[in-house]
């Protein structure tokens, strides 16, 4: 009975440590992030997270996040200037934004964009 009880409480432990480790990180267990980023505020557009949040790498270089297979990370809320590491792949534009109206401003990053990216990992960093 001793030895059932410390099996059942060491999976619950288990389980409660891996939900907290969800809860701080959008990173898929497959992919090592690899890019220091931060996310900088661009006031409208399309893309990921509503395309008002654009990335800027650390060589300086900006891209739009333009969509994710990770439902972790699709569900992330980001923050400007927040600091993360991020795996990227280059993207074609495709229209699955077509049908979204936005605002016609053009942001502060608008004309810096070089490239679409679909966000393969996602790490806040402390």
């Amino acid at each position: 009975m001793k030895n059932f009880l410390t099996a059942i409480i060491s999976v619950l432990l288990l389980s409660s440590s891996q939900q907290q480790c969800n809860k701080t990180t959008a990173q898929p267990t497959n992919t090592a992030c690899r890019t220091n980023a931060t996310f900088r505020y661009n006031m409208c557009g399309v893309g990921l997270w509503g395309g008002a949040m654009v990335l800027e790498l650390e060589n300086g270089e900006i891209v739009q996040p333009w969509y994710t297979d990770d439902a972790n990370i699709r569900n992330f809320t980001p923050q400007k200037d927040m600091k993360v590491r991020v795996t990227l792949t280059e993207v074609p534009l495709d229209d699955r934004y077509a049908h979204v109206i936005t605002c016609m401003a053009v942001g502060e990053y608008q004309e810096r964009i070089k490239r679409y990216v679909r966000v393969d990992c996602l790490q806040v960093v402390n």
